[in-house]
């Protein structure tokens, strides 16, 4: 199948996850197209990882828990925010920055062009949805906003990089499941687009008992760890552990 075609069949799963997004949240319909996109870039990066297998569903069935999921986070990352323009968005985060690198607030007051009351606001500006890496553009990344920001988001530099290298490594065997076992342990705590339910709704959702859902996510569990081994997952970790060792010795010297 052409990735256009692929792309193509999911418009109207897009279109439906973006709708209901909007409405169950409350935002504004000229979100619309900004969600629509970001479900587009989900289904562009499937399509570029290559893991989908015909034999367990259709494709749009398939991407339909990774579309919700990239759009659930770009909401994370601006609900709250949505009713800022993009412009006023820029400087509260440039003043954050200068404010961070320590720079004093007449300094950033006559770089910004604002007022010191305009600048207390945006000092105490709650940008708690953001990481690092979503205040930069992916393909310009800038290691000193990670730097910046680590205090306020309670993680080092060098832990967000390790998370974030083991959850895109997770996915990669977690992608390896059968498709209700990616449904069962997705709902289950919550993760790659699936929205967290209790066993209970889960075994609605499956046509399943509650002891067959149990069962399932135990199975699927240890499937995930008989994968691990020579996976991409330990190879990460196993480059992480050594790099951090010799950190330490070179600490001790």
């Amino acid at each position: 199948m052409e990735h256009y075609e692929m792309l193509r069949e999911c418009e109207a799963c897009i279109a439906a996850c973006a709708k209901r997004l909007l409405r169950k949240y409350g935002c504004s319909p000229d979100s619309l197209p900004d969600l629509e996109q970001e479900g587009r870039l989900a289904v562009l990066l499937l399509i570029k990882r290559n893991s989908y297998v015909p034999e367990l569903g259709s494709f749009p069935t398939y991407a339909a828990p990774f579309i919700l999921g990239a759009m659930h986070r770009y909401l994370e990352q601006n609900l709250g925010n949505l009713a800022i323009s993009r412009e006023e968005m820029q400087q509260i985060i440039k003043a954050k920055r200068l404010w961070a690198d320590g720079r004093t607030a007449e300094d950033i007051c006559e770089q910004l062009g604002i007022e010191r009351l305009v600048l207390d606001g945006y000092i105490g500006y709650d940008l708690h949805f953001f990481s690092a890496h979503d205040m930069s553009d992916e393909e310009d990344f800038d290691p000193y906003e990670q730097e910046a920001f680590a205090d306020k988001l309670q993680e080092s530099p060098e832990k967000i990089t390790f998370r974030n290298g083991c959850t895109e490594r997770l996915q990669l065997l977690f992608d390896q499941l059968s498709g209700k076992e990616r449904s069962i342990l997705g709902h289950t705590f919550g993760v790659f687009g699936y929205e967290m339910l209790t066993a209970s709704e889960i075994a609605v959702l499956e046509l399943m008992t509650e002891n067959g859902v149990n069962k399932a996510k135990r199975a699927a569990i240890e499937k995930l760890i008989m994968l691990y081994p020579d996976s991409e997952l330990q190879a990460w970790r196993n480059i992480w552990d050594g790099l951090e060792r010799v950190r330490r010795k070179w600490e001790e010297k």
